[in-house]
C-alpha cells in the first residue's frame, strides 16, 4: 500500500499534467514531438501503418488545419551503392512533420508488399525518385477525386515511414540512375480524399474527404555512390 494520501497523489498528477501542457505551449508545437522522436526513432514501413477506420466520423481536426497551412510532411532519399550485377536499392522516407494524425497516400504495388515506388517520372501521385539535379516541383490541383482508403495511410506526429525498391540494372538504366548522377524522392497528391461511402448509415457523417494535403514535395538531391566493391573470396590458408 502506497503511504500517499490518494488526494495528494491526485494533486501530483493534475501538476504534472498542467507542467506538460505549460512545456508544449512554450516550447513550440513541433519541438516536443520532434524532441520525442529524437528519443524514440520510429521507421518502418508505409504499407504497415495502420488505414483510416470511420473516417467520415473521426478524424484529427488539428491535422486538418495543418494541411490547409503548410507542406505536412517531408521526404528524404537514400540510394544504396550499385551492386556488381548493376541493381540500386532506393529508399523514400516521408515523416509526419504535423502534431496531428496524417493521413497519406501509399498507392498499392501488387508486385511488391512494401508499396509502389515510382521511378523517373513525377506525373503520378504517390511516392517515387527522379533522376536530376534541378527538379522542378509539378504544379498539382485538387480534383476532388474520391479516394480508395485501402490506399491510405495513417502516420502519427513525428512519425516516419519508408518505401524501398530494388532497380534492376536495365531499369536503372532506363531511369538514367547511375554513379554520379544526383537523384530525388517525392511525395505527390492530388486530391483530398472525397468519401463516397458511410461507415454508419444511421449516423450523419461528421466529413465529406479525408482533408489530405494536395501538392507535391521533394527531398534534397543525393548523389548516387561508385559501385559497392566485389568480395573478395578468403583464401585457402587464409
Amino acid at each position: 500500500m502506497s503511504s500517499i494520501p490518494r488526494n495528494l497523489r491526485g494533486r501530483n498528477v493534475g501538476i504534472g499534467v498542467l507542467l506538460l501542457v505549460t512545456l508544449y505551449i512554450l516550447a513550440g508545437p513541433r519541438t516536443v514531438p520532434q524532441f520525442i522522436s529524437n528519443l524514440i526513432p520510429i521507421e518502418g514501413s508505409c504499407v504497415a501503418l495502420r488505414r483510416p477506420t470511420e473516417p467520415d466520423l473521426h478524424q484529427s481536426i488539428i491535422q486538418r488545419e495543418a494541411s490547409r497551412r503548410m507542406v505536412p510532411v517531408s521526404v528524404q532519399v537514400r540510394v544504396g551503392a550499385p551492386q556488381p550485377d548493376g541493381s540500386i536499392r532506393l529508399t523514400v522516407i516521408l515523416t509526419n512533420m504535423t502534431v496531428g494524425t496524417l493521413p497519406v497516400l501509399i498507392p498499392n504495388d501488387t508486385a511488391s508488399p512494401n508499396g509502389r515506388l515510382d521511378v523517373g517520372g513525377a506525373n503520378i501521385d504517390g511516392v517515387g525518385v527522379v533522376a536530376t539535379s534541378t527538379f522542378a516541383l509539378p504544379t498539382v490541383a485538387d480534383t476532388r477525386a474520391p479516394i480508395t482508403l485501402t490506399q491510405v495511410r495513417l502516420m502519427v506526429p513525428q512519425q516516419a515511414c519508408s518505401i524501398s525498391r530494388v532497380l534492376t540494372a536495365q531499369e536503372a538504366q532506363n531511369a538514367g540512375i547511375r554513379p554520379g548522377v544526383p537523384v530525388v524522392g517525392y511525395y505527390r497528391n492530388s486530391t483530398i480524399g472525397v468519401l463516397t461511402t458511410r461507415s454508419n448509415p444511421s449516423l450523419a457523417p461528421l466529413f465529406g474527404d479525408l482533408g489530405m494535403w494536395t501538392g507535391a514535395v521533394a527531398s534534397d538531391p543525393v548523389v548516387v555512390p561508385l559501385f559497392a566493391p566485389t568480395p573478395i573470396a578468403a583464401s585457402a590458408g587464409g
